[in-house]
């Protein structure tokens, strides 16, 4: 964004990014429940000054994942968040299987309601992770309210609080 006052509306369940993408000085505005932001594989930075905001009606805030929807995730994820009051956070990806690692790092500035190292799939969906899950909660103010999988991941779980006073 260019300003404080820098605004996007996010009006489609959700945005994809095609490349490493870094976030910043902007606020996303959510226009429906479940609405996510989408990796796709690539590094995902969310930046210093990024707030996050819903329309009246709106209850889910904002979702990440570092994979996409429906699609094979070819290599690893990362998903860091420096800024910001996110939902749900996933560092794979919904309906397939990531071939990869998956990594969330989340620092004290943000916060974010839940968080999954591996996919956001359904309890019958049967969809893996080919590599470790790791989440690093970097700071003292970081609140995560549900550290969860919702797949199989094939490696091994870590989870990392660096200077974590909680």
């Amino acid at each position: 964004g260019l300003n404080d006052d820098s605004v996007l509306n996010v009006t489609s369940w959700a945005i994809r990014f095609s490349g490493d993408t870094t976030v910043k000085n902007l606020r996303l505005n959510s226009t429906a429940n479940h609405q996510f932001l989408l990796a796709c594989g690539n590094t995902l930075v969310i930046d210093e000054n990024v707030r996050v905001s819903g329309n009246e009606g709106v209850k889910n805030l904002l979702g990440i994942r570092g994979g996409g929807d429906a699609n094979a995730i070819n290599g690893g994820t990362n998903v860091i968040i420096k800024s910001g009051k996110w939902g749900a956070v996933h560092g794979g990806t919904r309906l397939e299987d990531v071939f990869g690692d998956t990594h969330i790092t989340v620092y004290d500035t943000a916060s974010i309601s839940m968080a999954r190292g591996g996919n956001d799939s359904p309890a019958d969906d049967h969809h893996s992770v080919h590599g470790n899950t790791v989440m690093e909660l970097v700071g003292s103010k970081c609140t995560v309210v549900n550290l969860v999988k919702s797949a199989d991941v094939l490696g091994g779980t870590y989870l990392d609080l660096t200077d974590y006073k909680g």
